[in-house]
């Protein structure tokens, strides 16, 4: 395959993580499963008491008993990214790999870490190129071809390479359209104003071939996103989505959240409150004490974020982190704490 991934100069300016990609079609396979749980939205539960120190202490003793393994290894370092600790999750990967030198998973998620660092940034991507290249030579190209071109487009995402990213994901989608790629796609586009339509066209077109729930709810937001950029016209089509939604469904607590935006935007601020107090008062009884659902977590802390509460939505952010949550879920509590995300001394734990 004909590698499309940013050169150095664009590799240093990255800061995120790009999918794993295993080395076989089941290793893949298994990562690509991981990504459509979190895309289904599924229940993911926190344990209150089982943040990442808890499981890096679990996993130490188990070591400590039963001797280091590159699974155990892979296991802890992935808990030692849940804390930013970018140290102790690349030695962990690197004894990993001194183990099982060609575990793929492995090298992926040590360039995943090493991306988080500024000066290490092109040897992750020459670890990503290494990978793309044992599968360039094989005749006839294997199924998952279509999950090598969605990796490749994450990638560039992750190195702020947004076209070559938006023109990956699109040959993704040709190939088989998935979920996640109209939606990272349309992360991509939204950093690109003159792909603004194709991003709305590209949503519509997604949500009419997957029926997503997830699309619906991308194509709202990106119609009301920039606010200075939505026409009126967008705002009727997410208001016309939004009551819809609240009318066809039980839980209303998410689109409670985008009518509270709609209201905000038409200065409606009173109403904006309410709704925002209504879903509150939903997401409450829904939560689980001790193992809620990151997504209401999530939901929980944007409501807490744009009602001021400001503490409580730190919380709910760093609860969500601990649970793995990727950076396009974190993303609406993010923005709505805006530059008030300094860490919080509350753990769930509290």
């Amino acid at each position: 395959m004909t590698s499309r991934i940013v050169d150095s100069s664009h590799a240093q300016s990255c800061r995120h993580a790009p999918c794993a990609v295993g080395r076989s079609a089941s290793s893949l396979s298994a990562i690509l499963f991981v990504t459509a749980l979190w895309i289904a939205a599924i229940a993911l539960p926190l344990r209150a008491h089982d943040g990442p120190e808890h499981v890096i202490e679990a996993l130490s003793a188990e070591m400590a008993r039963s001797g280091t393994s590159a699974e155990l290894l892979y296991r802890r370092a992935i808990e030692y990214r849940a804390l930013r600790d970018w140290a102790h999750a690349e030695a962990d990967l690197n004894a990993a790999l001194v183990l099982s030198p060609d575990d793929s998973v492995s090298t992926i998620e040590l360039a995943r870490i090493l991306i988080r660092q500024p000066s290490k940034a092109f040897h992750a991507a020459l670890l990503i190129d290494g990978l793309q290249r044992r599968f360039e030579l094989i005749e006839p190209r294997p199924a998952f071809y279509a999950d090598l071109v969605g990796l490749e487009a994450e990638l560039n995402c992750e190195c702020k390479a947004w076209e070559e990213a938006v023109a990956a994901f699109s040959e993704a989608i040709a190939l088989r359209g998935d979920t996640a790629w109209y939606l990272l796609r349309s992360r991509a586009q939204a950093h690109l104003p003159e792909q603004r339509q194709s991003q709305l066209a590209g949503l519509r077109s997604g949500y009419t071939t997957t029926q997503s729930p997830v699309l619906l709810r991308e194509l709202c937001d990106a119609l009301l996103s920039p606010a200075d950029e939505s026409s009126a016209a967008e705002r009727r089509e997410a208001a016309e989505i939004v009551e819809e939604e609240l009318a066809a469904n039980r839980y209303r607590s998410a689109w409670l959240l985008r009518r509270a935006q709609l209201h905000t935007l038409a200065g409606r601020s009173a109403d904006a409150e309410a709704d925002l107090r209504e879903a509150l008062a939903e997401l409450a009884p829904r939560i689980h004490p001790t193992r809620p659902d990151v997504d209401l977590v999530i939901q929980r802390g944007t409501a807490r974020a744009l009602l001021g509460q400001v503490a409580e939505a730190r919380a709910d952010l760093r609860q969500a982190e601990w649970a793995h949550a990727p950076d396009w879920m974190l993303a609406p509590l993010v923005e709505a704490l805006g530059d008030r995300t300094a860490p919080t001394a509350v753990s769930p734990d509290d």
